[in-house]
């Protein structure tokens, strides 16, 4: 079923589908209408209840990189409570809040991968306030330059070396293509050494040694040839708005 809206069965993806669920018999050709699942062939799919062949009432879309929406949906359009989903793009898990017209609304939380919550507030779509690739930046290192080949396991396993990690990921476009960057953030952890410390000394110092250990991964790796690719690794930095919606991972 080619096509190109996104919230019809019949129309969406501009590729071919296959769809298994309850129809609407008295339309021709039969529009999906209750519950079902349809599945692309790029990897796509949707679960969740339709409406005369549209997403309507709740129901869970997901791309090949693993990011999406779960939520409520109207007329095939993201509308009323719901999560965005990022499948670990700039850290973040989801954002759950409001939708109107197939866009995030006002108040709501960003989770981000490592269990951290952050309330954001996003206007038509778009955040406002501080960018959330800000949170703890001085801990993560961005990189670029890849091989389009790389995966996310390839680089972590170099980051490693030079301390744990609280997530690694490879920057993907929604058909799941590498966009040859990506960043990480390393994780504060404590010592042995650091067993007689108050709490409050214990996480400034579990963080610096999260610091440095960015910047010792930047000096370790920065120029390396990594799968044919001189790769390039620095130091993640405050963005503003207008960087992060444009790159996202600042």
């Amino acid at each position: 079923m080619p096509g190109a809206k996104p919230g019809d069965a019949t129309n969406t993806e501009d590729r071919s589908c296959t769809y298994e669920g309850s129809v609407l018999v008295d339309s021709y050709p039969p529009q999906p209408h209750g519950e079902g699942r349809i599945d692309w062939d790029n990897g796509v799919h949707y679960i969740g209840e339709w409406n005369n062949g549209k997403f309507h009432g709740q129901g869970k879309k997901i791309y090949t990189n693993g990011g999406g929406y779960e939520g409520s949906w109207f007329k095939g359009l993201r509308q009323g409570k719901g999560s965005a989903l990022y499948g670990g793009k700039w850290g973040h898990d989801r954002w759950e809040g409001n939708f109107v017209d197939d866009k995030e609304e006002g108040e709501g939380v960003m989770y981000f991968m490592d269990g951290t919550q952050v309330p954001h507030v996003y206007e038509k779509g778009e955040l406002a306030g501080e960018p959330p690739c800000n949170f703890e930046y001085e801990k993560s290192v961005f990189f670029r330059r890849l091989n389009r080949g790389t995966e996310d396991e390839t680089i972590q396993n170099l980051l490693e070396q030079f301390g744990p990690l609280d997530y690694c990921y490879i920057a993907r476009d929604k058909d799941g293509n590498s966009t040859r960057i990506g960043r990480a953030k390393f994780k504060s952890v404590g010592a042995s050494s650091d067993e007689e410390l108050e709490r409050n000394e214990w996480i400034l110092v579990a963080r610096q040694r999260a610091v440095d250990n960015a910047k010792a991964a930047v000096e370790g790796l920065d120029k390396m040839e990594v799968e044919g690719s001189e790769i390039r690794v620095g130091l993640a930095r405050k963005a503003d708005m207008k960087e992060y919606l444009r790159y996202g991972d600042y």
